[in-house]
This record gives C-alpha cells, sequence and structure tokens, in this order.
C-alpha cells in the first residue's frame, strides 16, 4: 500500500497537465493529497485529472491562465468550494522565449517568458498565501532551474525570470515564517520535456544525462510533508542529498548555504 502522508492536504499545480507538472500531480495524488491541476490547456489537465482519479486519488482540472490576476482567483475560489482548503502550491507553469540576442528579439516575446515564469508564481503565490495566512500553514515550491545562475546565449529571458524566481521564494519564506508558510525552489535537473526539447540548445545531451521527471515528483511529495521545513527559502537541486542537508540544516543557515549552484555543503 502506498503512503497517504499527505493525506487531508489539498495541492494546486500549475502547468499540470504535462511534463514535470503532470508527474508532480500524480505524485502528490498518490501520496494522499488532493490536487487541483491548473494551465491554459484544458484537455491536459484533464486527462490528468482521469488518471488521477483511474488510481482512486482526488483530483479537478481548472482552466487557468497563471498571468491573469483575476483567472487565478477565481481558480482558487473553486479550489476552496471544492476542497475547502489550500495547503501545497507547485509553481511548475513555465516557458521560454524565442532564441534571440537581446537587441534582436521581440519585446513582447522576451516580456512572455518573464510573464508566465515569474509573474505567474507571483499571482498563484499572492493568492494562495491570502488563504495560509489565515489558516497559518502552507507550503510553497517553486520549480526553479541552474539557470538563475548562468547567463543562457539567445535566452536572456528564461535566465531573468529564474533569478527572479529564486528571491521570489526568499521573499516569501521570510514574509510567511510567522504565518507557518515555508517556500522552497527546487530544480528538476534536465527534464526531456517539449520545452527543453524545443530550446534545441540541448539537442545533443545523451539519453542517460536527462533527469526523470518522477524524481521531481517524489521531491515535491518530500518536501510538501514537512521534513524539510528547516530548508525553507533554499534552493534544492534535484541531485542534491536532501537528508544530509536537513541533518546539516544549522550549519546551513548559519553559513547561508544553497543559494547557488555552488555555495553548497562540502
Amino acid at each position: 500500500m502506498k503512503s497517504k502522508i499527505l493525506q487531508g492536504q489539498t495541492a494546486i499545480v500549475s502547468g499540470g497537465g504535462r511534463g514535470i507538472g503532470r508527474e508532480i500531480g500524480i505524485a502528490l495524488a498518490n501520496a494522499g493529497a488532493s490536487v487541483v491541476l491548473c494551465a491554459r490547456t484544458q484537455n491536459e489537465i484533464m486527462e490528468t485529472a482521469e488518471v488521477i482519479k483511474s488510481n482512486l486519488g482526488q483530483a479537478k482540472a481548472i482552466q487557468t491562465d497563471v498571468t491573469d490576476e483575476m483567472s487565478v482567483e477565481k481558480m482558487v475560489r473553486e479550489t476552496l468550494e471544492e476542497f475547502g482548503t489550500i495547503d501545497i502550491i507547485v509553481n511548475n507553469a513555465g516557458t521560454a522565449s524565442e532564441p534571440g540576442r537581446i537587441w534582436e528579439i521581440s519585446a513582447a516575446s522576451w516580456w512572455k517568458t518573464i510573464d508566465v515564469n515569474l509573474r505567474g508564481p507571483f499571482l498563484l503565490t499572492r493568492a494562495g498565501m491570502k488563504v495560509m495566512t489565515k489558516r497559518k500553514k502552507g507550503r510553497i515550491i517553486n520549480i526553479a532551474s541552474n539557470a538563475a545562475f548562468f547567463s543562457l546565449p539567445e535566452f536572456s529571458a528564461y535566465s531573468v525570470s529564474k533569478a527572479g524566481l529564486l528571491r521570489l521564494t526568499g521573499s516569501t519564506s521570510s514574509e510567511g515564517k510567522e504565518y507557518g508558510i515555508y517556500a522552497f525552489a527546487i530544480s528538476p535537473g534536465l527534464v526531456n520535456t517539449d520545452m527543453t526539447r524545443g530550446l534545441g540548445i540541448w539537442k545533443d545531451v545523451p539519453a542517460d544525462e536527462w533527469s526523470p521527471a518522477e524524481l521531481t515528483g517524489e521531491l515535491c511529495v518530500f518536501i510538501a510533508s514537512g521534513k524539510a521545513d528547516g530548508l525553507s527559502g533554499r534552493y534544492i537541486h534535484i541531485t542534491d542529498d536532501i537528508a544530509k542537508m536537513i541533518k546539516n540544516e544549522k550549519e546551513i543557515i548559519e553559513k547561508n548555504l544553497y543559494n547557488t549552484v555552488v555555495n553548497k555543503l562540502e
């Protein structure tokens, strides 16, 4: 029998219809959480919801544009109407603009990436924290990337958006602390998704160097369980030894580690 460590909790997963978001939603549901899958593509989130239900889990698909404030707030209201609470938010929805150097790419395309990857998590976090602060309980997981620490040629908007997401995570953790709200930025590593394939810059990566999306789902369940609350505000890569991190929480806090890809335990 699968562990139902998240029984009685409700999770919202943005971009939950495919790729990493789909695996996160399924993993959270398998752990007992009621899962709301939101995305712009209705048929994808409905299909994922049906997969969850076929395994006797609880799921609801709500078509949502995470860059639209009214759309996000409507989805949150529907979540509360259906399940009564919000315990977990996973900001997974993301995109990357068409490749191009800063002086060549269109402003609209560049800004769309910022809109989805940064404004989207802000709007969902903002709406969710209005609920969580009243209950004094909640966990927010932002799907980040090592791209936050490097300048990707011709993909400046993606790097900028992910760098901003790290700072949003830190602010969420600091502001939510007194309300029992914890926030984390996690990197799934290099996952073979529609988006990464579309970028083209990783087309020559060997098959054995891709990270399975299922691992991100497992990490989200672990964090959602509360076992990693002492690491709130930190950047956790899928390859990090989280058990070691938890064991050394005091040192991590004192030295302010896990804010970059190199500032880690030895």
